[in-house]
């Protein structure tokens, strides 16, 4: 019953010792695994640390057949789960009622089953209180906990889940190729993955966050998943061949946030800097133009440059005598139908605005996008301006 479980709520880990008082004393499964190989004690294996003295392992056995079982310094291991419990049709471990056991009805499978079987007594009704919740299972009984241990010590390597009807194991392909270590028989976590997580979330937040902001979108989200695909992959081959039990979660949001940060700031950089442009340009420049510089930025700035352009000068002539005899409205009235198609006419050749002063325009032609055309596109549009005027006078 003594099973501690995680924050969740979950049993993951369990003790192989536990000190009560001034004494220590062995967990159901690992006196068990004394008994049955008719050994006399255990070795507690300690590190000092300063002054304290740390649990690090437990050696069960001598000479050759010893092994070693990492544990943190409280005495817990990782729990080798197998299979699903008694509750499920598919058990792992056999279990048979021990109300026929007691009567005894038990069947001639049943009783060949018990016999040279190392057995564990236990419950699994929800109302006797041994119900537990294991990482893949909310209802585990607590006894077949025990099952598991008992499992993984008798094999002295930790257990792999495999199909005990087939007998064929049901590993995923992508992982064929990983060896189980032959030396390290319960999953661990070593003393020193604290430090490790710390630099490699140094190392890797650092770089993303380096690399991340001179990458496009289509790069940023390539490079977030060959970065999760690298730390799932790694993570579970060190859990293959070493049993690390290797925090991932940390690692795994680090790498997603960053990468979500600063795609979403990409992107409101962008919105931003096309308002920007748009906002600065739409008067004076042609909406082709316009598209042009919003999709490729980069190479557009405020900054003065030397080119060669064409450039067009249009007034209305005799403007000062017609603006004599109209009032304001009937002058604006004027301007505004005079320019709005001739502004139509420059934006439709490509030209950009420079300025309006009373009735003149000024418009050229080769920035701010080139165009190698623009003697060619400047008089056709002199030339088409000519002939909007002589629909205009009316």
């Amino acid at each position: 019953m003594n099973q501690e479980p995680d924050a969740d709520g979950i049993v993951r880990r369990v003790p192989l010792v536990i000190r009560y008082g001034s004494e220590l004393y062995p967990t159901l499964s690992l006196e068990m695994i004394r008994v049955y190989n008719f050994l006399e004690d255990y070795e507690l294996i300690t590190a000092a640390y300063g002054s304290l003295e740390v649990l690090t392992d437990v050696r069960i056995g001598k000479g050759a057949g010893a092994f070693l079982i990492p544990t943190d310094g409280r005495g817990y291991v990782n729990v080798p789960y197998v299979g699903p419990s008694s509750l499920n049709n598919n058990a792992f471990f056999p279990f048979i009622s021990a109300t026929d056991v007691l009567r005894d009805t038990l069947d001639a499978e049943e009783k060949a089953a018990l016999e040279n079987s190392l057995v564990l007594v236990g419950t699994s009704s929800p109302g006797l209180g041994d119900i537990r919740a294991m990482p893949l299972a909310s209802i585990y009984p607590g006894v077949e906990v025990h099952a598991n241990m008992l499992n993984a010590l008798l094999n002295s390597v930790a257990a792999t889940a495999v199909d005990v009807r087939s007998g064929e194991s049901s590993t995923a392909s992508v992982f064929a190729s990983f060896q189980n270590s032959d030396s390290i028989f319960f999953p661990y976590k070593p003393d020193f993955i604290a430090g490790v997580m710390f630099v490699l979330i140094l190392v890797v937040g650092l770089g993303l966050s380096m690399l991340l902001p001179v990458l496009g979108a289509a790069s940023m989200a390539l490079t977030a998943v060959i970065l999760l695909a690298a730390s799932i992959w790694t993570n579970f081959q060190l859990w293959d061949t070493l049993k690390w039990d290797f925090p991932l979660v940390l690692l795994l949001l680090l790498i997603v946030m960053l990468t979500l940060t600063n795609m979403i700031y990409g992107f409101l950089a962008e919105s931003q800097t096309r308002r920007t442009i748009k906002g600065m340009f739409d008067q004076y420049v042609p909406p082709a133009h316009i598209d042009s510089m919003l999709a490729d930025p980069d190479n557009y700035s405020f900054e003065g440059e030397s080119k060669e352009l064409t450039v067009l000068f249009l007034d209305i002539r005799s403007f000062t005598s017609i603006s004599e005899v109209l009032n304001a409205t009937q002058l604006k009235k004027l301007l505004n139908d005079f320019f709005t198609p001739i502004t139509a006419i420059i934006f439709d050749h490509s030209g950009t605005i420079d300025k309006y002063v009373g009735d003149m325009v000024m418009a050229f032609w080769g920035a701010p996008v080139a165009d190698e055309q623009h003697r060619s596109h400047a008089i056709e549009a002199a030339l088409a301006m000519l002939q909007k005027v002589e629909d205009l006078k009316a």
